[in-house]
């Protein structure tokens, strides 16, 4: 199982939001395999990576922590990727999309590619909600934990 996710650059009520997260990942199957795609891009993406690191050392040793970059630019990896803190790297195949969308590209492959998609979504515009709404176009398995309603 493959899962992503997706929330705002700024996050506030960070420790109730980690809560939600946590909650949601305790409910999973414990023996099945699990990978988790992390954007790593703000807040909302290292409070997912951390609730990762929690659940793989407290519930399922067995699950995968991956770092799916939009870029392959040294200076971006050297600030966001960090090997201690993932178990791989990988970068879709969008290096012919413009530098200016790389991330949304990027986004939406990692949707595409998700089985369960766990979201912080407080608002109907910007990067967070176009990948949770082009997740719900597609039928993903989708768990908003912010206050955007999904129609």
């Amino acid at each position: 199982m493959i899962i992503t996710f997706c929330g705002h650059r700024n996050v506030t009520g960070r420790d109730k939001v980690s809560e939600k997260v946590y909650e949601v990942l305790k409910g999973l199957d414990k023996n099945e395999q699990i990978d988790f795609y992390l954007g790593e891009y703000g807040d909302f993406d290292r409070i997912a990576r951390k609730c990762c690191e929690k659940y793989k050392k407290e519930i399922n040793s067995s699950v995968k922590l991956y770092f799916v970059t939009p870029y392959l630019d040294d200076m971006y990896l050297k600030n966001r990727y960090n090997e201690e803190d993932f178990d791989g790297i990988i970068y879709p195949e969008i290096e012919n999309v413009p530098f200016k969308y790389a991330i949304l590209k990027r986004n939406f492959w990692m949707a595409d590619q998700a089985d369960m998609i766990i979201a912080c979504v407080n608002n109907t515009w910007g990067g967070a909600s176009n990948m949770l709404r082009y997740a719900l176009r597609r039928d993903k398995n989708c768990i908003n934990l912010g206050n955007y309603g999904l129609i």
